[in-house]
This record gives C-alpha cells, sequence and structure tokens, in this order.
C-alpha cells in the first residue's frame, strides 16, 4: 500500500489558478515578441543614420560650390572664386556664355552648341553637344535668351529658336528656325517687344530681318515680318532698338535707321536714314566690329576710331541726322558698353576709354584703363567687367567719374589666361570663357581647385567622423544583443 504524497501547505492554502501556466506561457512570449520589435527598431535606426552618414560624407568628398541667390557687389566681388569649369574647347574661345532657365549655354569655336547644368561638378560635361553650323572666323555672337526661346544664329545664316523647356535634353529640336543670307554669327540677335532681329552676312551686302518671337512655322520654317538691305556686308555692328527704332551697322562704316514697323507690301523696308560713319574696311575686316548700343533715348555707335552718340528719334536733314556728341579716340573700337553714367570703349591699343554719357558736340575720355588689348566690357549693376588678353578684371563702374580710381577690384587667376568674349553677369554668378574655351563659373566664395591645379588640402569633413561613429555604434548594439541572447537562451539540458 503506497503512502499518499504530502501537499504542500502553500499549495493548500494558496492553490493555484487553473490557467497559470497559460499565463507563464503567454508572458514569455509578450517579451520576446517586445524584444524582436525593439531589436527591429533599432536595426532600422540605425540602418537609417547609416546611410544617411553615407551619403553625407559622399557629398562632402566632392569639392563644388553651390551658388547662392544674392548678387555679384562691390562688397563681396572681391571673394569670386570658381564654382565649377568645363573641360575646354577648340582653341579660340568660346562665345559669351548666358544663362537661361537653369542651364548655360555656350557655343564653342567649331559651332558647337553646349548646355551645361547651372550647377555642376568640375569639370562640368556639358548635358548635350550640338553642331549649329560649319566653323567660322567671325564666330562673336552669343545666344540669347527671350521669352519661352533660347535664339542662336549659325554661321551657315540660320535662325534656330530652341525651346527653354528643353533643359539640354539632346533630342530636342527647335521650335522653329529662319534663313537669313549666309552668315549671322558675328552679332547676337536683339529680341525688343515680341519680335526677333538679326542681321547676316550675304552676298555683295548684308540683310537685316524681323521674326515674331512666338513664330507660328510653316514646316518648322519662319518668314520675316520684314527685311532690309545693308550696304556692302555686315560684319558684327550688332543692332540695337530704341523708341521703334531700329540701328546697325555695316561692313563699310554705313549706320541705318529702320522702323520697326517698317514693311511695304513685298516685306523689304527702307530705312528711315542712314549716315556714312566709319572709314570703311579693310582686307575683310569691319569698320563697325562693336555692337551697337541703346540705352533710354539715346543710341551710341562705335565705327573705326570714333565714337558717336545720337538721339534715337532724331530729324534727319537731307536722309542723315546729326550726332549729339562724337568722341574721336587714338585707335580702332574693339568691343563696347554702357552703363549708368559712362561709356566704355575698349581699343586695340590696349586701352579702355571712359567717357562721359552727357557731352558737348566734341567728348573726350575722363579716363583710361589699361586692359591688354581687345577688351571685352560688360556692365552690370555698379560693377564693370572686363574680360582681355591679360585676364579677367572688375571694376567699379564709376571710376573716372568719382574720386575712386581706376583700380580692380578683382582679377582673375593668372592659370586661366586670356579671355576675348563678354561676360554674362546673372545674381551672384558670372559666366565667362577664355580664350581656351574652357567656361567657368565663379560665385562669391567659390573655392573648386582650377584645372591642372593640385587639389587644395582639405582638413577632414566632421561627416567623415559621424559616419564612422555610427559604424562603431552598430556593432557595439550588434554585440550587446548576442551577448543578451545567449545568456537568456535556454540550456539544452533543460
Amino acid at each position: 500500500m503506497s503512502r499518499p504524497r504530502e501537499t504542500n501547505v502553500l499549495t493548500r492554502v494558496f492553490p493555484p489558478p487553473d490557467d497559470a501556466f497559460g499565463r507563464l506561457v503567454r508572458r514569455k512570449e509578450r517579451k520576446v515578441r517586445a524584444r524582436r520589435v525593439g531589436t527591429t527598431i533599432v536595426a532600422i535606426v540605425v540602418a537609417a543614420m547609416l546611410v544617411a552618414g553615407l551619403a553625407l560624407t559622399l557629398l562632402a568628398r566632392e569639392p563644388r560650390t553651390e551658388p547662392g541667390n544674392g548678387t555679384i557687389t562691390t562688397a563681396n566681388v572681391g571673394s569670386l572664386g570658381p564654382a565649377w569649369w568645363s573641360r575646354p574647347g577648340r582653341v579660340g574661345g568660346t562665345i559669351q556664355p548666358i544663362l537661361a532657365g537653369g542651364h548655360v549655354y555656350a557655343i564653342d569655336g567649331s559651332e558647337r552648341l553646349r548646355v551645361y547644368p547651372v550647377s555642376c561638378g568640375t569639370p562640368c560635361e556639358p548635358i548635350s553637344t550640338e553642331r549649329i553650323g560649319p566653323p567660322t572666323r567671325w564666330g562673336w555672337g552669343a545666344p540669347v535668351a527671350a521669352g519661352d526661346h533660347v535664339f542662336v544664329g549659325t554661321s551657315d545664316g540660320t535662325l534656330l529658336a530652341y525651346p527653354i523647356s528643353c533643359g539640354g535634353d539632346p533630342s530636342c529640336a527647335p521650335d522653329w528656325s529662319a534663313k537669313l543670307g549666309d552668315d549671322m554669327s558675328s552679332a547676337s540677335p536683339i529680341v525688343a517687344d515680341g519680335v526677333v532681329y538679326v542681321a547676316s552676312d550675304a552676298r555683295g551686302a548684308g540683310l537685316i530681318g524681323a521674326y515674331p518671337e512666338t513664330c507660328v512655322p510653316v514646316e518648322r520654317t519662319c518668314g520675316p515680318l520684314w527685311t532690309g538691305r545693308l550696304p556692302f556686308g555686315f560684319l558684327g555692328a550688332q543692332p540695337a532698338v530704341a523708341d521703334g527704332v531700329v540701328f546697325v551697322g555695316s561692313q563699310d562704316g554705313v549706320l541705318s535707321a529702320f522702323s520697326t514697323t517698317c514693311a511695304d507690301d513685298g516685306g523689304r523696308c527702307q530705312p528711315l536714314w542712314r549716315a556714312t560713319i566709319g572709314r570703311g574696311g579693310s582686307g575683310g575686316w569691319s569698320s563697325m566690329p562693336a555692337p551697337i548700343t541703346a540705352v533710354g533715348s539715346t543710341v551710341y555707335v562705335p565705327a573705326s576710331s570714333a565714337m558717336y552718340a545720337y538721339r534715337a528719334r532724331c530729324t534727319p536733314v537731307h536722309g542723315r541726322c546729326r550726332p549729339l556728341w562724337v568722341a574721336e579716340l587714338d585707335s580702332w573700337i574693339d568691343d563696347t558698353a554702357v552703363g549708368s553714367g559712362s561709356v566704355f570703349a575698349s581699343t586695340y591699343d590696349g586701352a579702355i576709354n571712359v567717357l562721359p554719357r552727357t557731352c558737348g558736340r566734341t567728348c573726350r575720355p575722363i579716363a583710361s584703363i589699361e586692359d591688354g588689348g581687345d577688351g571685352s566690357p560688360s556692365v552690370s549693376g555698379d560693377l564693370l567687367y572686363v574680360a582681355g588678353r591679360d585676364g579677367f578684371r572688375v571694376f567699379n563702374a564709376s571710376c573716372g567719374r568719382t574720386a575712386d580710381p581706376c583700380a580692380p577690384l578683382w582679377s582673375s587667376p593668372k592659370s586661366i589666361g586670356g579671355f576675348n568674349n563678354h561676360a554674362t553677369i546673372a545674381g551672384d554668378l558670372l559666366l565667362a570663357s577664355p580664350v581656351d574655351g574652357t567656361v567657368y563659373a565663379f560665385t562669391p566664395g567659390g573655392s573648386v581647385p582650377l584645372p591642372g591645379a593640385a587639389a587644395v588640402p582639405r582638413r577632414p569633413s566632421g561627416w567623415y567622423g559621424a559616419f564612422y561613429g555610427l559604424v562603431a555604434v552598430a556593432v557595439i548594439v550588434w554585440v550587446v544583443r548576442r551577448r543578451r541572447r545567449r545568456r537568456t537562451a535556454p540550456s539544452p539540458s533543460a
């Protein structure tokens, strides 16, 4: 006869609930689930921090300067530095780069239109490259942006209208084109009041044509509103529009003034008046290679070694108008620009002549800036930008008229070399191209190393420390979790 097992006193006094074992199992399962959820959350957070740290580290490794949204002023021009640069193009230079729709457009020396992003690494590679015409020795004309299009004059006498919405898409084609003469690459198109004006060389003469900016083409071809004939030929005297009059020069030094509404039944227009002011071109060169500039109701016309100022709405006497003033300079004029109070004329003797905008009948320079020859001045705000054979320099645009000396506020690094084309100033971005065809984007605070130069030693980025610190944290968390699992794992003999 077996002896009955003694029952624990506590068990008799406090009997366990019927589902005690089930409760214990469920509690452990909840702990396991909570541990797994916590581990998963920690892993996701650590992984996200690692990815963010790696991305920021990679961004910090690429030397680049992002242009801001300010402007270049006399206060910050001294800190100009390269934001990016492209690879060199054909030796001989790139035409003035322009900014349109968040992209930079430039025509190189081989008549290829190159499109770059406005924010770029170095070297900046073009988004697209398209040949627009045969090579030419007169490639001075830059693209022009107006409305929804970028207008380009080519060396085979074609005006191309690219939609800005293309954004440099290699497959993008012009919305329309127009044929005028044989070569319109020596001057930029001009857009005024919804009309595109372009001049071109032609056999035995020159031509000027007016086209609607929003042309409705017939099979992608746009017909002119009107055309006008220029005596002898056209070469470089870029047109200007003021007070309803289009002014354009010809190769032999004849200034023609056409009405913007000029058109007869056949679309051929006759000028309101003409004036012979140049000394005539020689050896195939033009006596009016520099652009004509209109500011307000006054038109400034360079011809040979003289600068002329005309009233836009003058009353011609015997078919010609008398200039407001004339300035005779010591050498032939290469390029011009007009600021708020001065006219700047670069001459082949290596000087930038500073002329007052308001003069007597005979005007004389009030100051001279030595630029090394073939300088191309541009004015934006209070600053004068001079792209010359000795490099690129920036001056106060009031120099010569005030006590401010005509001393450069900023000069491009000598390693870049000389420039032979205008610059474009857009906000805090200065776009310019030297004679080797490279496109440079300068901005205040720009610090990208120049081509061919050793990279500037960079202090280790703080993101490197953050990234490797996150890696160490992730390893420690993994090790701790593994050790906890081993301690809480049930014994095989249990």
